[in-house]
């Protein structure tokens, strides 16, 4: 399933999780998967980029908004190469 979604989707899982915390076992499945596609993919990245930071929204900050877009970008990235496979 997490191989069918786009950037835009899996944006709006992590916005929602964010919201919505799912269980914590659940959460840390959807993250396995995630990196496990991605470096299937052949991306270089760690299993903490896929887990979801708690935050409440006094604490935002606009560093984690940089680290977000980061995310968006190796998703992009191992997406692409995806689709070359």
């Amino acid at each position: 399933m997490l191989a069918l979604l786009d950037a835009r989707q899996l944006q709006e899982m992590y916005a929602f999780a964010r919201l919505e915390p799912l269980d914590e076992p659940l959460e840390v499945m959807l993250a396995q998967i995630a990196h496990a596609v991605a470096r299937t993919a052949g991306a270089d990245v760690d299993l903490k980029d896929f887990k979801v930071k708690r935050t409440t929204l006094s604490e935002e900050d606009p560093a984690d908004e940089v680290e977000a877009q980061m995310f968006l970008s190796r998703v992009a990235r191992a997406a692409a190469l995806n689709e070359k496979l």
